[in-house]
């Protein structure tokens, strides 16, 4: 399934214990699912200790049509699959498993301990069901490549918004090596500290293929229920594309052999390989018969990914900021 945006609600549950109880776990899964649904956009459900948390996302997805990514803790995988089946039946586009829940305490502290998941167990799961697997809390590039050799569909880069560990790296920080090491047909998402368009805008730039924002979809949800869910999604877009232009707009003054060389040397390169580089990127231009020479090296970059993640010049125009806090 397409979407309109490349950002998405983060799940968030446990409603009674983290935001007062003013919505009810039902009543803030109808806020965000419909929500972002409305939107052409999509959310990630919760779960959480108590055992009708994760039952009460279900009608609301069934209703929704499926359209929702529900979030399964990381229980014994006889536990998890076993919700599986029960999501199934709402017809669930797919599920993730917030393995960067594991080291929190107050499941403990409830009596609902969760643990870490094995290479083995993430492989038990994917094989479990024909839906696809996301596993939410991959920190480090061997870790994102352990998950796509089980079989995974995709992960969510995340410190579970610092809450687990306060010294965690941001998750922006690690993108670019976990894109490099898992490659560019695994899905990569990331969540942490992502407030505006521009945060948007550098996280892709990073690597992602989309982001997920948690809390400011809980106060747009608290203040406005359903309208609130949407009205978020509509703030977001005006403001990743005003940063594409700015960006473009300098990038485009250049002329085209400037920005070669820009990329060229974003990508690690130097002057001395320079002329093989644009000898290549000729070659293809003249096969393409491309008119715009100072967008042909997008065609070139999707054609034969020798042009890899412009990192280095988005961080260059946008700047690095990089909180942790969801």
């Amino acid at each position: 399934k397409k979407f309109a945006v490349p950002f998405f609600a983060a799940p968030i549950g446990g409603m009674p214990f983290n935001y007062t109880g003013y919505l009810s776990e039902t009543e803030y899964c109808e806020a965000v699912v419909y929500g972002c649904r409305d939107c052409n956009s999509l959310a990630f459900t919760g779960d959480g200790p108590k055992d009708d948390y994760f039952p009460s996302t279900l009608p609301v997805i069934r209703q929704a049509g499926g359209v929702a990514i529900s979030t399964i803790k990381p229980w014994a995988n006889e536990k998890i699959i076993a919700q599986i089946k029960m999501l199934e039946e709402t017809g669930a586009i797919g599920f993730a498993v917030d393995v960067d829940s594991a080291a929190l305490i107050n499941l403990k502290l409830m009596g609902k301990p969760v643990n870490p998941k094995s290479p083995e167990e993430i492989s038990e799961i994917v094989k479990s069901t024909k839906m696809p697997f996301i596993v939410k809390g991959v920190m480090t590039p061997a870790s994102a490549l352990k998950c796509k050799q089980a079989g995974a569909y995709g992960i969510v880069v995340s410190s579970h918004g610092g809450r687990v560990m306060q010294d965690t790296p941001a998750p922006c920080s690690v993108l670019p090596q976990i894109r490099k090491a898992v490659g560019s047909d695994f899905k990569v998402l990331v969540d942490g500290g992502i407030r505006s368009g521009a945060d948007v805008f550098k996280c892709l730039a990073l690597g992602a293929d989309a982001v997920l924002i948690g809390r400011p979809y809980a106060i747009a949800a608290h203040g406005g229920r359903r309208e609130g869910g949407a009205g978020r999604l509509t703030d977001l877009p005006p403001e990743v594309e005003r940063r594409v232009r700015e960006l473009f707009a300098g990038l485009f003054s250049l002329r085209p052999p400037e920005i070669l060389l820009m990329l060229h040397l974003a990508n690690g390169g130097n002057q001395a390989n320079f002329q093989d580089f644009m000898s290549d990127f000729i070659r293809y231009w003249n096969g393409r018969n491309i008119k715009d020479k100072r967008c042909a090296w997008a065609l070139w970059k999707s054609a034969t990914g020798k042009i890899p993640c412009l990192q280095t010049l988005f961080v260059k125009a946008c700047g690095t900021r990089t909180v942790k806090r969801r």
